[in-house]
């Protein structure tokens, strides 16, 4: 999850990181920093720990719910157009995706 706050703070940032650091001091001892912009400090990275999380988080629930509509809601919306099924099956399946993969 480091990576992905670095990232966060620090777009397509240029590093070297071994293993996980937990701390300042290990992320002063397992990250080399590569790249030209300054690197983020421990406390830049834990204050940026929530959102970083959330946009994680909603990554992932935006690809889920992408694989969900291809795969569950599209078939139901064809079958609608095509006079075998009732729009209010596509517009309901549609909400339970959205509830099944919420965006937080």
């Amino acid at each position: 999850m480091l990576l992905q706050i670095i990232q966060h703070l620090v777009p397509n940032a240029e590093l070297a990181m071994v293993g996980e650091p937990g701390n300042a001091d290990e992320y002063a001892a397992q990250v080399t920093w590569l790249d030209p912009r300054p690197q983020p400090t421990w406390a830049d990275l834990e204050a940026a720990r929530p959102a970083a999380e959330t946009a994680a988080a909603n990554a992932t629930a935006q690809a889920n719910r992408h694989q969900a509509f291809i795969a569950e809601a599209d078939p139901l919306y064809f079958a609608w157009q095509r006079g075998e099924s009732t729009e209010q099956a596509w517009l309901d399946k549609c909400a339970e995706i959205r509830q099944r993969y919420p965006y937080t």
